[in-house]
């Protein structure tokens, strides 16, 4: 059987590369349920039921000529799979990256063990033999690609001069807020995260698609940008490289940002003095299945 080649930090194996899968098994998500005994009587309480997480294990081993080049491979793979940046931030998902019928897709999660090789005769031979598996944190499967959208605001003074025709995506801004929108399709099967990018220089910024809004409180200034970032193992809000709080007016509500397949509009407004304040939206599209 052959097995699809995978990628996790820049270490790839399985396909025709000398780490091979040997066995591969995808646990599939499991299930939260709040459904509980109903009190004093027969039967069950019917709560609601959630996905949780899923293990990914793979059993691996090194197809080479000797025990050094072995061993080499397998120190490669343990490197990455045990790096810190991720291990030890909390909050952090990487992705695994997995190439099936032609292309590439990818799950979020963090790796939760490794067995190295034991070094014994098969290790000497260039057959180090390991394990490792995966914690995939969220229950969807991604494309590799990351799409975009983006709008702009325009001050309302420089409408006048703008050279016909206009062309799609614009927003004007500036004392108030009109609004044309861009528009943009979504694929996959499931509704996706999304992460929104708000750059300067632009106060009380919006941005709406797919039936909500989310609001910033304040200024982002010229060169700068403030990063929403709904995905659901994430839903944090970051100005440059720095995590913030309070940025985001009482009335957004990051569970309900997320993009269904389709086509949408995007719409975004502030008070801006130039036509540099622009937003973005970033998602890749999403299946339940691999």
């Amino acid at each position: 059987m052959t097995f699809p080649l995978f990628e996790y930090r820049g270490v790839e194996f399985g396909g025709d590369e000398p780490i091979q899968v040997e066995a591969f098994v995808p646990g599939g998500p499991t299930f939260r349920s709040q459904t509980v005994e109903r009190g004093m009587s027969d039967g069950l309480m019917v709560g609601r039921d959630f996905l949780g997480g899923a293990t990914w294990s793979f059993d691996l081993f090194t197809d080479v000529d000797d025990y050094g080049e072995a061993l080499d491979l397998a120190d490669r793979f343990t490197a990455a799979w045990t790096d810190e940046a991720v291990r030890l931030e909390p909050g952090r998902a990487a992705p695994l990256r997995y190439f099936m019928a032609d292309r590439w897709r990818r799950v979020y999660g963090r790796p939760t063990g490794v067995t190295p090789p034991d070094g014994g005769l098969l290790t000497s031979m260039g057959r180090g033999e390991f394990n490792a598996e995966f914690n995939v944190i969220d229950p969807l499967y991604y494309s590799d690609d990351e799409h975009t959208a983006t709008v702009r605001l325009v001050p309302p003074s420089r409408l006048d001069g703008l050279a016909t025709p206009l062309t799609t995506p614009l927003t004007t801004g500036g004392s108030g807020v009109a609004s044309a929108p861009g528009t943009f399709a979504v694929g996959g099967r499931a509704s996706t995260g999304v992460l929104i990018e708000v750059n300067g220089p632009v106060s009380d910024a919006w941005v709406e698609a797919a039936g909500w809004r989310v609001e910033l409180v304040g200024p982002v200034a010229e060169g700068e940008t403030v990063t929403i970032d709904a995905r659901p193992w994430v839903r944090a809000t970051r100005r440059g490289l720095t995590p913030v709080s309070g940025t985001l007016s009482a009335r957004t509500n990051l569970t309900r940002v997320a993009l269904t397949p389709g086509t949408h509009q995007l719409l975004f407004g502030g008070h801006s003095p130039t036509g540099n304040a622009t937003a973005t939206l970033k998602w890749r599209n999403a299946w339940k299945s691999l």
